[in-house]
């Protein structure tokens, strides 16, 4: 939870220096690599933000994942 939270953080710090308006944790989480696209971010920029949404999404089903299996073990 620790890594995803980072990663959130990571990608509203890097927008918030992109564009002016900021993006919220939840409108972060909703984010996909099309609508980082759509930004037209800088080209040296558009990598750190698709690298930083692609592990923020496997990093939601790994937990997903991880909570089911506690929850039928419980």
């Amino acid at each position: 939870m620790q890594q995803r939270t980072l990663h959130i953080l990571s990608i509203e710090s890097l927008l918030a220096r992109q564009l002016n308006p900021r993006l919220n944790a939840e409108q972060v989480k909703r984010f996909d690599e099309a609508d980082g696209r759509a930004l037209s971010l800088p080209p040296h920029v558009e990598p750190a933000l698709m690298a930083s949404l692609a592990v923020m999404h496997t990093l939601r089903g790994d937990i997903t994942a991880l909570a089911a299996i506690l929850h039928r073990e419980a």
